[in-house]
Formats: C-alpha cells, structure tokens, sequence
C-alpha cells in the first residue's frame, strides 16, 4: 500500500489555514522546543505540549512527512519479523507510527492509538480512514503502563521526551505485553539515542534480544567511543511543506535512532554499516557495527563481486553471513 490517499488526506487537514497561521505556528513551536527550561516545564504540566488547532496544523505540515517516511523505513528494515495483526502505538499523536504500519502490512487489522490529548482524535480518524482497519482510541497517559496485548507495541518520537524513570515503565510495560517484539524510534541526537540505549540495557537486562539495528547483545561500540548510533531517511518536500519552514531546498534528510526487540526468532545479521560508505577511486572504507566492536575495513576492486555488492549498501543496512564469505 503506498502513502499518496494519506498525504492527500495531510495536506487537506493544513490547507484550513493559512500560510501566515502556519509559519506563525511554526515558529512558536521551534522556539518552545529549543529552550530546554520552557520544555522542560511544558512536558511537565498535564496539557499537550501542541496547544492549538494551528500549532497542530503547522506540526502536520513540518514534522508528520518526515516523522511517517521514518517510521515506513524502519518497518520496512525488519518485516522480515514484523507482520502484526494487531499493534499498539504509544503517545501516539497523530498516529504516525500506526499509520506506517498500517501501509507496510496490509494484514494488520487491529490499532489502540494511545494518546491523551484528545485534540488529536478527530485528525487522526481522518488520517486512519486513508488507510482501513480497526483503530481503537485510548485517551490515557501512557506512561501509565496500562497496555492491552497485542502482537506488536511501539512509540515513535515519545520515549525521549519522558523522565528515565517513566521512560523505565514504559519499556518495561510494552515488552511484557507485546506478543512478538516492540519498536522504538526516536530523534537521531544525543538526547534521542540516549533514551534508545537505555531501553536497550534494560531490555538486554532482561534477557530480551535485540533484533535491530544491533548485530549484536554487547555494549553499543560507538557510545564507549563518545559517538551515538543514528541513521538518515531523505525526504521530499511538498510545497507546504517548503513554505512553512522557509526552506530552499527540495529536501531534508531526517535523522532518527531506533531499537527493535522481537520475541520471534530471527537469524542475526554479522554487521551494520553506522556511517556513510567512505568512496575512493578503486576502494571504499566501510564503518561496521559487529559483535567484536566497531571495525573499519577496506574493499577494493580485487574484491570482485563482494566489492561491487558492498559499494551499493547504504548508511543503516545490514550485512549477512553469505555477504561476508
């Protein structure tokens, strides 16, 4: 299933404002977020952290595009285990990581949508009705922990933004009812990627393994290096999208962290690539995450086959055993 009825149904949504509304919105919204002490002091207060129909809007227009082709990435990374029939979305806003579940498996039936501000209720039926299915709506706080069963439960873009403790809760609550794994993404920063190998630890506390982006159940390699485990997905912009931001150009690249535990058994991959490929005339130098730590190898032509195989990966994908050989 593409995404072209659930942009139309977006870009419907924002176009009740105008541009001036929506740049306004904007604003407002990037300067609460990059003053730690207001945020701070927002995220603690019982109301949404969005507190008007424009805002929401100008979110839609600025952060949903990227926020779902994200979500759509990462899925489509490990449906080689994630094929739910019924999912659970925590803070789920507008519905992002739902929605991407609901285009990248057409067999899943079943949502419990999980989100306390029930602003957020009306845009989100519109939004789901591109998609079908049966989508249940909990206004609950979810860092309650209070989760009905289902065969996957995720977050996207909410882990991070709660104290450690509750972040504990949650993690904790979505592994002990998920049926088949749960699925973490999370802002590709310092800050995201903290709360990311948190949940790790903890989950690998537990005996619980790690499906992706590690190879792996040791220590994270680049957080002993000071460094943070993230990734990148492209995104066009639509033409709103470009007038709110006041951007130039035709894209963004969106950079994310993510962590996906499965209960289903799964062949584990030798390493992932965690940075860009680095390209030479007649050789590249690869960034590998393997369970000996992090190693950097270098192809060149000599290397036939393997070479013109490992020139094509991209930042973020896996290499298997047959690969490695």
């Amino acid at each position: 299933m593409d995404n072209t009825h659930l942009i139309e149904a977006l870009e419907q949504e924002v176009s009740r404002f105008s541009l001036k509304e929506l740049q306004q919105g904007f604003s407002t919204l990037m300067e609460r977020y990059r003053e730690e002490k207001q945020r701070e002091a927002i995220l603690g207060k019982e109301h949404s952290f969005i507190l008007n129909p424009v805002q929401r809007a100008a979110y839609l227009a600025y952060r949903f595009p990227a926020t779902l082709a994200v979500a759509e990435e990462v899925l489509q990374k490990i449906e080689h285990i994630f094929q739910p029939t019924s999912f659970v979305d925590l803070g789920a806003g507008p519905g992002t990581l739902s929605l991407a579940a609901a285009i990248r498996c057409p067999e899943l039936k079943q949502v419990t949508w999980i989100e306390k501000d029930r602003e957020w209720l009306p845009i989100t039926k519109n939004l789901q009705s591109t998609v079908g299915g049966d989508w249940n709506y909990c206004a609950e706080d979810f860092t309650l922990g209070n989760f009905p069963s289902a065969d996957w439960i995720g977050s996207s873009y909410a882990l991070s933004e709660l104290p450690l403790e509750k972040q504990h809760t949650v993690v904790e609550a979505a592994w002990n009812c998920a049926t088949q794994g749960v699925v973490f993404i999370e802002p590709g920063t310092r800050y995201g990627f903290n709360a990311i190998l948190n949940a790790r630890k903890q989950l690998i506390d537990r005996g619980a393994p790690i499906a992706a982006p590690c190879p792996h159940q040791a220590p994270c390699p680049l957080a002993e290096l000071g460094d943070w485990c993230h990734f990148a997905k492209r995104v066009e912009r639509s033409k709103i999208h470009k007038l709110v931001k006041r951007g130039e150009l035709g894209y963004e690249d969106e950079k994310y962290s993510y962590l996906v535990v499965s209960k289903i058994p799964f062949s584990p991959y030798v390493a992932r690539l965690v940075h860009p490929t680095e390209k030479h005339g007649g050789h590249i130098r690869l960034s590998l995450c393997t369970a000996q730590g992090l190693i950097r190898p270098t192809y060149s032509k000599k290397d036939g086959d393997l070479y013109k195989h490992l020139r094509k990966l991209e930042w973020g994908d896996c290499i298997n055993r047959l690969d490695m050989q």
